[in-house]
C-alpha cells in the first residue's frame, strides 16, 4: 500500500530520508525592508546593512545563524553612509 501524500511530504521535506521527519514549516526572521541597494563602498545593503554574502545565504541559514547576523545590524547600521545609494538617508 502507498504512503499518503501528505505524510509522503512531511517525511521527504527538505531532503531528508524516509525515517526522519521534518522540522515544522515556520516563517525565518529576516531584517529585509524591501530596499535592496548595495552601497558600492561598504558593500553593504542600506536597507537592512547585510552583505551580499548573508543576503545570498539567507535561505540556506538556520534561525539561529539568521539571529546571530541579525544581532550585529545595529551596529553596521550606526556606522556612516556613503551615499551610494540616492534619495536613501540614514
Amino acid at each position: 500500500m502507498g504512503m499518503d501524500p501528505a505524510r509522503s511530504r512531511a517525511v521527504f521535506a527538505r531532503g531528508r530520508g524516509p525515517l526522519t521527519r521534518a522540522s515544522p514549516v515556520t516563517t525565518a526572521s529576516t531584517p529585509c525592508v524591501k530596499t535592496c541597494i548595495i552601497d558600492p563602498v561598504s558593500r553593504l545593503c542600506v536597507g537592512c546593512w547585510r552583505t551580499l554574502d548573508e543576503i545570498g545565504g539567507w535561505s540556506r541559514m538556520s534561525e539561529p545563524e539568521r539571529l546571530a547576523v541579525m544581532a550585529v545590524l545595529p551596529a553596521r547600521a550606526g556606522r556612516p553612509h556613503t551615499g551610494g545609494a540616492p534619495g536613501i538617508r540614514r
